[in-house]
């Protein structure tokens, strides 16, 4: 039997064993010449993938010499710790061999169960390079009875046989599946939910939850389902979940007793702003009970900052507290440099000397120590750097080594020993754009690892839990040349962000028995469990029905803006239309109902004819829509409103304070099913003639510059009228008597729709026609369109005006009064801090600080601005135009669904010739949303992005 052998530390298995021995990941070269008949290679990835190459000199003289007794790998492992070993079949079935993967699992776990992804590749030697003669990729169940699966014909042995006498690699890559709804059985721990982006939030709770000397003082809070202030008890509900259920839990309560919404669920924060904002308020909210000091009892160190002037004597000193250490990564090797670094003593002088009062600026020596230190140490790498260049932060993924147990005796001044353990390995992966934490803990510090990420747990090998997450390159091998397996590096983008250690002198206390729950929690839990689900409850109701909003003439009579209600838009200020009560009528009905149901409801308050238009609310497209009766309300009523045509234009609502009812209500619960079938038929008779539009008639009045608009009817005009009619029509409406021949009145058409939606121009809705001109109409785009003919949609809006003899400088008629109220709006205009997560200093946040400004205000813009006017608009408001210039400002938007802000191109030359542009005007920017972010560039910034013209 050959001897084993070993190459740069690799131990070498033999050809076939029946006790195999786990192989490691060793980035040394791997020669073919040095590993005899056969060798075998397994490596982990920095995802907890394996990858292992099983190697032969021969491969025919192997299948040929066994007959039918297997060939079996050694055991390797993927980074959750599961174990696998290959097994080689030389004649599994006529003609050729087969290649298995099994999952070595304990008998005593017969419902044990593990999803894997499996590629199996064979490499034979084909000239001077290997090639792939076969790939199968497959996805598998491993659980009993079925510990394997494979290839029956991986090799074909007419095809390869006689290839296989030269060397020959069988390549296997396994990539394990994390258990979900299984964690609490694969390792007896659950997760918690990512609620959008609070995958920082999860990996800290964890953190918090086994300490158990800290889940015990948040349990001994007082608390009460009743508590307005839901803080304590949200994290209580999660712990006591997290130690109990066996699905995972959710921290959307507790995020909400910070005063989130769910928009914020979708903004990633960084773990360390939220880690002070958590301790600050649990250090407050302990006040006053039997929990009261706690978290400075473990959490907290101190620090003493020892000032000592050069060339007098003088010295500083003060004692400071700490919850955690900021630890440089950049230039750092491993931990214990990062923290020399920390201690560094650092020389003041020139710009930077110490203020020594009576003495002035003196040159002086700043030294820092350690006066204590924490039960619990929790370090934040300072894994993101600003770049000065174009002040924006990138991330740094340089190698960085932490250990499992580090020595801090040497930077504390006390006889008693400071061995500290690792507890908690925060990692963040990604860039600085987007990225995702999850966290690695040691329960017990008994080096036993597992990987929580958000509702998935599972175990994790130490070597992944720590190396892997050290950052830098990471080496990993490929078959290709024909004398040893390819190293290649590639850059990491996974490291650990924040460490967490435990004072091994002082572990008892810290992970302590949790002992039995308070009794008040089984008490409050109870209580939640009802809530909640009464509160499920009451919402399963009231998510079976959905609110629309109906609108009539008796809404809408008097109205003064332009269209025919106020917007949902936070751009023009005042009541919108949803939580107006003035301007419609709410009306709760199933979510399943149709147009037709809605019309035999309806019946019971509304007698004759009447006709439903869908339509937006807003002064700018408010297209009316015919509600058809099979059209699912919830789907064509979403942002929208009804208006009800009724006949004769009876009123259907009255007003009672300051909300409307129906006039009439008839109890349509006591008619027979025979009357029901009436109103559908009656209803299918209602269908209207093509050649009708239903309009409204406004009236404008310059009013010596008090202008004021007014609607106040409602028409059906027919295909057969033309312009002269609707003047003469709406004069006499409004004056109560027809136009003489020398009246000069302009008709302006405010359209329910901008025919051309690529321009956003606010002016192109409106047309105007003098007194002389005349035109036929053409009803919605039916019948014949003509030079002479004006095209009419239902919701148009018909305005008259008679403008004065003489007008003044500032006269402005209907047209430009209509333009000027959609135009001007209020933009919220917000300071934007790209520097705020890290400790680098931002020259517009300490500029706006220094001067006195607001970095948060509202502000009168116009929609037709350009950005370069916007820009000038904003330096004249903050007053600052002697301080700055405009290219020093850059514009944000932040898009539905983004987490972090767009620049906006402020140049309107440059938005011309890039393709997909955003747009020139605010107009363009201005869709959804009535937020601008801004911030201001240091003059000495010599890159810039903006433009301006």
């Amino acid at each position: 039997m050959q001897e084993r052998k070993t190459y740069n530390g690799v131990t070498l298995p033999l050809k076939r064993h029946r006790t195999s021995v786990s192989v490691e990941h060793t980035p040394s070269s791997w020669f073919y010449r040095d590993l005899g008949k056969q060798a075998f290679r397994a490596e982990i990835h920095q995802s907890g993938k394996a990858k292992a190459f099983w190697f032969f000199a021969s491969l025919n003289a192997e299948l040929v010499s066994q007959d039918e007794k297997p060939l079996i790998s050694d055991i390797f492992s993927t980074g959750d710790k599961e174990k696998w070993k290959l097994i080689l079949w030389p004649n599994k079935t006529p003609g050729s061999s087969a290649l298995y993967l099994q999952l070595e699992i304990d008998p005593q776990r017969q419902s044990y169960r593990r999803t894997a992804s499996v590629r199996f590749r064979l490499w034979i030697t084909k000239g001077q390079n290997f090639e792939c003669v076969s790939d199968t990729s497959l996805v598998e169940n491993f659980g009993f009875p079925k510990l394997d699966t494979g290839c029956n014909n991986f090799i074909d042995h007419e095809k390869y046989l006689h290839l296989l006498q030269s060397p020959a690699i069988i390549e296997i890559t396994v990539t394990t599946l994390s258990p979900h709804e299984d964690s609490k059985y694969f390792t007896g721990y659950v997760g918690i939910i990512n609620e959008g982006m609070t995958c920082y939030v999860n990996s800290l709770l964890q953190t918090l939850f086994f300490l158990t000397s800290f889940r015990r003082a948040v349990y001994l809070m007082p608390t009460s389902v009743d508590d307005v202030d839901r803080l304590p008890l949200s994290l209580q509900l999660i712990f006591y979940h997290l130690q109990f259920a066996d699905s995972p839990a959710s921290a959307r309560d507790l995020l909400m007793s910070f005063g989130w919404n769910a928009n914020q669920f979708h903004v990633q924060h960084d773990i360390q702003e939220f880690n002070c904002v958590l301790s600050d308020a649990l250090d407050k909210r302990m006040k006053g009970t039997l929990s009261e000091g706690f978290y400075s009892k473990i959490f907290m160190g101190k620090i003493q900052n020892l000032i000592l002037c050069k060339d007098i004597d003088v010295k500083s000193t003060r004692i400071e507290s700490f919850s955690e250490l900021q630890l440089n990564v950049k230039g750092c090797k491993d931990i214990y440099e990062s923290l020399d670094k920390y201690i560094e003593a650092e020389v003041l002088i020139g710009e930077n000397q110490y203020d020594a009062g009576v003495f002035g600026k003196q040159d002086a020596q700043k030294l820092v120590s350690f006066e204590s230190l924490p039960s619990v140490l929790q370090l934040q790498l300072k894994r993101f750097e600003y770049t000065p260049h174009n002040e924006s932060m990138q991330k740094i993924n340089d190698r960085f080594e932490f250990y499992e147990e580090i020595d801090l005796s040497k930077y504390i001044d006390s006889k008693d020993p400071h061995i500290y353990r690792l507890f908690s390995i925060l990692v963040h992966t990604g860039s600085i754009t987007g990225g995702h934490y999850y966290a690695y803990i040691s329960p017990n510090l008994d080096n036993n690892w597992y990987k929580f990420n958000d509702v998935s747990v599972d175990q994790a090998l130490p070597s992944q839990a720590l190396e892997a997450n050290y950052g830098g390159e990471t080496i990993e091998f490929e078959v290709g040349d024909i004398e040893k397996l390819s190293e290649y590096s590639i850059n990491s983008d996974r490291s650990a962000y924040m460490l967490v250690y435990i004072n091994m002198a002082k572990k008892d206390s810290v992970l302590e028995d949790i002992g039995q729950v308070p009794l008040h929690m089984s008490i409050v839990v109870e209580s939640e469990k009802k809530r909640k689900a009464e509160e499920e409850k009451h919402k399963a109701e009231m998510n079976q029905k959905i609110e629309i909003s109906l609108v009539a003439a008796d809404m809408i009579l008097g109205w003064d803006k332009p269209g025919i209600s106020p917007p949902d838009n936070p751009l023009y200020p005042g009541v919108s239309f949803s939580k107006s009560s003035i301007n419609r009528y709410k009306m709760k009905i199933p979510k399943h109902f149709r147009g037709r149901d809605l019309r035999i409801s309806l019946s019971s308050h509304i007698q004759g004819e009447y006709r439903l238009w869908i339509f937006t609310p807003g002064y700018r497209n408010w297209e009316f829509k015919e509600l058809k009766l099979s059209d699912v309300l919830e789907q064509e009523l979403k942002n929208k409103a009804l208006f009800i045509d009724v006949e004769n234009e009876k009123s259907i609502f009255r007003l009672e304070n300051t909300s409307w009812k129906f006039v009439n209500t008839i109890d349509l619960s006591t008619e027979s099913s025979q009357e029901t079938e009436m109103i559908e038929e009656l209803m299918e008779l209602q269908t209207p003639s093509h050649a009708k539009a239903i309009v409204v008639f406004k009236w404008y009045d310059w009013n010596w510059g008090n202008p004021k608009l007014t609607l106040f009817k409602i028409v059906t005009l027919t295909s057969t009228a033309n312009m002269s009619q609707i003047k003469s029509s709406l004069y006499e409406s409004w004056n109560g008597k027809l136009p003489e021949s020398t009246c000069n009145m302009i008709l302006y058409l405010e359209k329910c729709k901008i025919a051309d939606l690529k321009n956003k121009d606010i002016l192109n809705n409106i047309h105007v026609y003098k007194y002389r001109d005349n035109y036929e109409l053409t009803i919605s785009k039916r019948g014949t369109f003509g030079v002479r003919h004006v095209m009419v949609d239902n919701g148009d809006s018909f305005v008259g005006e008679i403008p004065p003899e003489n007008p003044p400088e500032n006269y402005m008629d209907a047209k430009k009064y209509i333009m000027s109220v959609c135009d001007e709006v209020t933009v919220n205009c917000i300071y934007y801090n790209k520097l705020n997560e890290t400790s680098q200093k931002s020259f517009g946040a300490e500029f706006l600080a220094r001067n006195g400004k607001n970095t948060s205000f509202c502000m009168q813009s116009k929609l037709s601005f350009t950005f370069s006017q916007f820009v000038n608009q904003l330096i004249g408001v903050l007053a600052i135009d002697d301080l700055v210039t405009v290219e020093q400002i850059q514009l944000y938007i932040l898009k539905p669904g983004f987490s972090t802000p767009t620049l906006i191109s402020i140049s309107e030359e440059e938005n011309k010739n890039k393709k997909n542009s955003i747009g020139s005007t605010l107009c363009s920017v201005l869709e959804t949303s009535n937020t601008i972010l801004f911030d201001i560039l240091s003059p000495h910034t010599s890159y810039f992005r903006n433009t301006l013209v």
